[in-house]
């Protein structure tokens, strides 16, 4: 199903339409440092399409089908060629949008699939002059960047077409990262203690227990030097922090020392 043309006769350069929300919130006068060397390249520029309104509201109903089991349409997926068919630019209006790029020397490195967006590439000379900006670099946080410093224009033969210029800037997001205290770091000692589940990653005991080995029926010795009272504390320690109940018992060993038996 071909598009209707959107973009009426050929691109008249002589009337433009600004295009708003396309500066950066850093591209401050505050961080400014003027101009970048007009033979900047910008490989990475490119304009995104904007649906018509009912190309919009059929988008909007086919996302709802494609979900909705009781839908003809249910996971009804669409190739990219498919989309375009319905949902990007005609062929014809691509084409008019690449002649006028060429027309301000910008090279056209790629049409999307889907015909929603046209990729562009050129000197920050050829771009600035393209879309009637300034390209600036600035300095922000002691990194340095480049963005346009005004609000950019396209002819207004464009201007429903294209919903935003994309790559006028090298700003690039970062994660808003937090620092995370493990639940089982002592934040006053710094001390990092391990729950059960701990030991099978660090120890790779993992095939054991897919072995069907436990370590139930198990004893553990715990050979002691020292005051056998301390034994005691240790056990109501142990059933404090919610564990099973240690039974004690002692064996005297040939060199006179004791190993208590826990179990």
């Amino acid at each position: 199903m071909a598009q209707r043309e959107r973009i009426p006769g050929k691109i008249n350069t002589s009337q433009w339409s600004t295009l708003s929300g396309n500066i950066h919130p850093n591209a401050r006068s505050t961080y400014d440092q003027g101009r970048v060397d007009d033979a900047l390249e910008m490989s990475s520029v490119m304009l995104v399409v904007k649906p018509s309104a009912s190309q919009q509201a059929a988008l909007d109903q086919l996302l709802a089908d494609l979900q909705n089991p009781a839908s003809a349409a249910y996971r009804q997926w669409l190739t990219p060629e498919e989309y375009a068919d319905r949902f990007g630019l005609s062929a014809g209006d691509i084409s008019k949008i690449e002649e006028w790029a060429q027309g301000q020397q910008l090279t056209v490195t790629g049409v999307a699939r889907g015909r929603n967006a046209v990729m562009l590439k050129g000197s920050a000379a050829q771009v600035g002059s393209a879309f009637h900006t300034e390209i600036h670099t600035y300095l922000v946080n002691g990194e340095t960047h480049y963005a346009n410093a005004t609000e950019p224009s396209v002819p207004a033969a464009m201007r429903d077409t294209i919903l935003a210029i994309r790559g006028l800037h090298n700003f690039r997001m970062k994660p808003k990262t937090h620092k995370l205290t493990p639940a089982y770091t002592s934040a006053s000692s710094g001390s990092h203690y391990l729950a059960p589940d701990d030991f099978a990653p660090i120890f790779d005991i993992a095939p054991l227990y897919a072995g069907g080995i436990n370590g139930s029926g198990q004893r553990i010795a715990n050979r002691r030097a020292d005051d056998e009272n301390r034994g005691a504390g240790d056990c109501g320690d142990h059933r404090e922090r919610g564990h099973p109940p240690l039974h004690r018992r002692n064996r005297r060993t040939r060199r006179g020392k004791k190993v208590r038996a826990r179990e």
